[in-house]
């Protein structure tokens, strides 16, 4: 088994694992093409109002990472629908 990715650090319990090295590297391109869609399932104790919020997130091999409200060249766009 090859440990490929965790796939948020901040989240927890999801870790994607190939059974082969090729697999490896097609999951790792996927990744790095942004290929892959993260969809999230929250439960909340308060509810929130129905809406879109969008933050831009640093890339970077590294976390945590940074986040920003405003649109910032070369950073991620991150979008949540409530």
């Amino acid at each position: 088994l090859y440990i490929t990715h965790r796939l948020d650090v901040e989240t927890s319990g999801l870790v994607l694992i190939a059974l082969n090295p090729s697999a490896q590297a097609e999951i790792n391109r996927a990744l790095a093409e942004r290929r892959i869609k993260r969809d999230y399932l929250a439960l909340v104790e308060s509810p929130l109002e129905t809406s879109k919020y969008v933050h831009y997130m640093e890339p970077g091999p590294k976390a945590p990472k940074q986040v920003s409200l405003q649109t910032k060249e070369g950073w991620f766009y991150c979008e949540l629908e409530v």
